[in-house]
């Protein structure tokens, strides 16, 4: 029998959903599959692919077979098939993927006109669910841009191939490789074209007609989706994979540049997960964390400092790049010092530079003599839980020629403006201001603080860069495309709408709800600040809203013109909140940005590390209620992009309401605050805090959990006979699906629409909560609180959007931290009856809070008042 052109080696695995699909597209292969053996290699999977598989061969003829083998693994089940196969050519496409129609017939051109290469590379298109609606295109799909055409590594060691599902390899060049069946739980098809490439003079041919749809599982459940929380991602990988190839290439020489490239680009991604917010390496152990970086330390050893500085093959950010350069240099890089930012009102510049150390300081020099910055800080940058290196944070007086020298430095570094080439050693007023406000710095003048009706220098400094107003509306005029925009933007711009909100303090908790920070800081300057111009805003479908206006507050509907008229003229924005639907409340490129200061009120006390979170937000005041909290935010060593310079201790507005309910309530409720998990919901829209529910809620851990210990008969007998009434209150991000709770008739369940979460907490006798911030606002009215925590593992582990902190339940908790239903109902019916009994809680509730005197809503207004204000007398 004459050997066929190509044979496709197909592993085979739980993929009886989509092989149906995949089957089809062979079909659908222009030119048809006369030259083609098909290698079906079944590793033992328990589903109906192996008969979907044998009934559509009996509808075909052809070069097929099936190989049925116990489950070994992907790299087994294709080693398999190279045992087996006779085509000239080998590739291994997914049963789960989806070939286009012709995709064969490209790659067979492209051996016709190239052929003295070794290796096709097919391009990858992403999709979801069906083909049509593709997704985000591969990182590496730029190599495809210029058509079809070989690359070589050596001299181009970005163009990087990784994937042998998208790889046809010479078999006779393959012919002594095979798959490291020890690389788990992906790399494997890197290691094995990484060797191949290395033995066929690293070059390869594109064919980006050829093109291969890769199906990213809605339910993250493929080998690269679910990656990232296995131990062996960080364990076997560098051991068996990233080691070995670098080893090899030393031994025969240099380790080329592209190799070495290889190696950072699949690092890369760890790094980038572990970036995020909620991520599955939080979950990671620490001995696999050790080995991980005792691994980093010998593979940074064949990577060259200079590879790193120059690796372009994705986009990484600064902090990787030189956490890395750390790793293989064993020092820093060359950095000069940044400017990064410069705010207007208080004219004061943000400085910052790297160092290696966490003691690092600094000399700044203020007109030529030794100053001391307004506000500084030492922000660790931490890689999977570890700090690989430092960050120095400095707010210094723009208003004066400055020049910072570093430890162990004897003259002046540096300084450079971000996003721009220039660079020098003292930077003056006119450097900055000129560099981040396009005007010369206003000495002798105080900026005016009301919105300009013509726009002119000083005003302009006062206002911003947003709000050039003349400059603003014809760069929005230019790319107005409707007359609805235009005719919005003359109500914006009317007189009308600027002496309506001229100068306005814009605040807001959800636009779904209100009753919180904001809620109550509206009331206090309502009551004893009616010179500000004070709105709020909220949903006009929101329950509330009613409510606020019957209250005499002056109430925007979130979402309208009148609100983008108000936010264009805003001095400030005022949230409980910070996703994206508050602080970018409407579209920017339509309408321009605003020119406002955002403080952040927070929903509820920080307890946890939320850095990688808060870090990509900006704000200019953050609010806090103790010293603890407080010092989490700007103490050196903590996470944080944010100094004492936006932080401050004033306390929760909501908690001077809090305070004085909570002094007449009858104590009657056993309080139940559960919080909420990120995998119950589906992502949040950048429109609204509104989530719709995710698949399999009632079947949940936490689901069952709850309904579980709300059942307890006990707990119900405990509560009838103190006299007390169990409710039960969902997080906000719950609430729009109160009727999935079917909780017993004896539970009254709450809902945020309907009430005032500080009434019910000011009447609760115990608090039972998760992880819940609401712990707090029980112990600042005296309620002690049972912690259930039956998901610890997994909620600290990259389930939610933030990890452990300092903060220890057990050590630093309002009370009694419980991980079985048992144990959380025997402690709350024991605090049911006796109350608090121990008096080193009773203390450590006390002494939470830096302020219990009703007067925090005065300090944040204070706060606030002082953003606009120049920071240096």
């Amino acid at each position: 029998m004459a050997s066929p052109l190509f044979t496709l080696i197909i592993s085979v695995y739980n993929v009886e959903a989509w092989i149906d699909e995949f089957l089809a597209s062979l079909d659908a292969q222009v030119g048809g599959l006369d030259d083609v053996e098909l290698l079906f290699v079944v590793d033992g999977s328990p589903d109906e692919s192996e008969r979907r598989i044998r009934d559509w061969l009996d509808r075909r003829d052809g070069d097929a077979s099936i190989i049925v083998k116990e489950n070994g693994g992907l790299s087994s089940a294709r080693n398999t098939g190279l045992d087996a196969a006779r085509g000239e050519w080998v590739s291994f496409p997914d049963p789960d993927d989806v070939l286009a129609p012709n995709y064969l017939e490209q790659v067979r051109q492209a051996i016709t006109e190239f052929p003295d290469i070794d290796l096709f590379a097919t391009r990858i298109r992403r999709f979801t669910r069906v083909v049509e609606k593709l997704t985000t295109e591969h990182p590496l799909d730029y190599r495809f841009a210029r058509g079809r055409r070989s690359i070589d590594l050596e001299g181009t060691p970005r163009n990087l191939h990784l994937s042998a599902a998208t790889a046809f390899l010479r078999r006779e060049r393959a012919s002594d490789l095979r798959f490291d069946v020890r690389i788990k739980p992906n790399f494997e098809d890197a290691a094995l074209i990484a060797r191949f490439l290395l033995g066929a003079g690293a070059r390869y041919t594109v064919v980006p007609g050829a093109q291969y749809f890769y199906r990213a599982r809605p339910d993250g459940s493929s080998l690269v989706q679910s990656s990232y929380g296995n131990p062996d991602k960080y364990l076997t990988i560098p051991e068996y994979g990233y080691l070995p190839l670098l080893q090899t290439a030393r031994e025969a020489g240099a380790v080329p540049v592209w190799l070495q490239t290889l190696v950072l680009y699949d690092l890369q991604w760890a790094f980038k997960i572990d970036q995020q917010a909620a991520s599955p390496t939080a979950g990671l152990a620490a001995d696999t964390v050790a080995s991980f970086f005792g691994f980093l330390d010998e593979i940074f050893r064949f990577i060259d400092p200079e590879t790193i500085l120059e690796y372009n093959a994705t986009s990484i950010g600064m902090d990787i790049r030189i956490a890395w350069y750390l790793l293989a240099a064993r020092r820093l890089p060359e950095v000069d010092v940044h400017i990064t930012r410069l705010d207007l009102d208080q004219q004061l510049a943000l400085v910052r530079y790297y160092t290696a150390e966490a003691s690092a300081a600094e000399a700044v020099l203020l007109d030529g003599v030794r100053s001391q910055a307004v506000a500084s800080k030492t922000r660790a940058i931490r890689f999977f839980g570890r700090s690989m290196l430092f960050e120095r944070l400095l707010w210094v007086d723009a208003m004066k020629d400055l020049a910072i020298i570093r430890d162990g430095r004897t003259r002046p570094d540096r300084l450079r403006f971000s996003g721009m080439g220039q660079s020098v050693h003292v930077a003056t007023p006119g450097h900055i201001w000129k560099a981040y406000a396009r005007v010369s710095p206003p000495f002798g003048a105080r900026p005016p603080l009301s919105v300009p009706t013509r726009v002119n220098p000083v005003e302009r400094v006062r206002r911003g860069l947003a709000w050039r107003w003349n400059v603003a509306r014809e760069q929005i005029r230019v790319r107005a495309n409707s007359r609805s925009t235009r005719r919005s933007l003359r109500y914006i711009a009317s007189v009308r709408s600027r002496r309506r909100f001229r100068d306005a303090w814009v605040l807001m908790d959800r636009d779904t709800v209100a009753c919180d920070n904001a809620e109550s800081l509206y009331r206090h300057i309502k009551a004893h600040r009616p010179d500000l111009n004070a709105w709020f805003v909220l949903a006009r479908s929101a329950p509330d809203y009613d409510r606020l206006r019957r209250d005499g507050f002056k109430v925007v509907a979130y979402g309208t013109l009148e609100h983008i008229a108000l936010m264009k003229h805003a001095r400030h924005l005022i949230s409980s909140q910070i996703d994206h639907y508050v602080v970018a409340p409407y579209d920017f490129r339509r309408f321009g940005r605003g020119s406002w200061k955002f403080t952040f009120l927070q929903h509820g006390v920080t307890k946890d590390d939320i850095s990688l979170w808060i870090n990509r937000k900006s704000v200019d005041l953050l609010i806090t209620t103790s010293e603890r909290e407080h010092a989490s935010f700007v103490r050196d060593g903590s996470g944080y992009l944010v100094t004492e310079k936006e932080v401050v201790l004033t306390g929760f507005p909501r908690h001077d309401e809090l305070l004085r309910k909570a002094e007449r309530a009858q104590k009657d409720l056993v309080l139940v605050l559960p919080t909420w998990r990120q995998t119950l919901l589906e992502p949040i829209s950048e429109a609204s805090n509104y989530r719709d529910l995710a698949p399999g809620f009632e079947d949940s851990t936490y689901f069952r959990a709850w309904m579980g210990f709300l059942s307890s008969p006990e707990l119900r007998d405990a509560a009838e006979r103190s006299g007390a009434r169990i409710a039960f209150a969902p997080h906000p991000n719950l609430q729009p699906h109160l009727a999935r709770f079917r909780v017993p008739e004896w539970i009254e369940l709450l809902d945020y629409s309907d009430g005032d979460v500080k009434d019910w907490i000011a009447r609760a006798r115990v608090v039972v909560s998760d992880y819940s911030s609401l712990g707090f606002d029980a112990a600042f009215a005296h309620a002690p609180v049972v912690y259930y925590q039956f998901d610890h593992e997994s909620f600290f582990g990259g389930g939610h959007a933030y990890r452990k902190g300092d903060f220890d339940y057990a050590r630093d908790g309002f009370g009694p931290v419980e991980f079985e239903n048992a144990g959380a109902v025997a402690a709350t019916i024991t605090l049911i009856e006796r109350g608090i009994t121990d008096e080193a809680l009773d203390r450590r509730i006390q002494d939470a809070f830096a302020f219990r005197d009703g007067r925090s809503s005065e300090r944040v207004v204070a706060a606030i008042e002082a953003l606009t204000r120049r920071a240096v007398s």
